[in-house]
């Protein structure tokens, strides 16, 4: 393949995946080590809980960031490699319903 046709074709692979990595939606429960706290991400929204109450909000998804946006301002997390989720209460791990 020239090289030409190899940098257009990896420019294009690259604009798809951010593309697609934008419109995607973020499911299922995360929780802290503690369980202290847990966001669980279901219908569109996130309900996140902790010291016994919860929360609903909106959130969106901008490339590996999961921006919650909470009523006293958002909370940027950032998407793991190993799937877990990162943020200002350190690291929150999938967990089974």
């Amino acid at each position: 393949m020239p090289t030409t046709r190899r940098a257009t074709f990896i420019c294009a692979f690259a604009a798809l995946a951010t593309l697609a990595a934008c419109g995607s939606k973020v499911k299922g429960k995360y929780a802290n080590s503690t369980g202290a706290m847990e966001l669980d991400f279901r219908n569109g929204k996130v309900y996140m809980s902790a010291l016994g109450a919860t929360v609903q909000s909106d959130y969106e998804v901008n490339g590996n960031e999961v921006i919650v946006k909470g009523p006293q301002g958002n909370m940027v997390l950032t998407r793991n490699d190993d799937g877990s989720l990162s943020g200002p209460g350190g690291d929150l791990r999938p967990v089974e319903d």
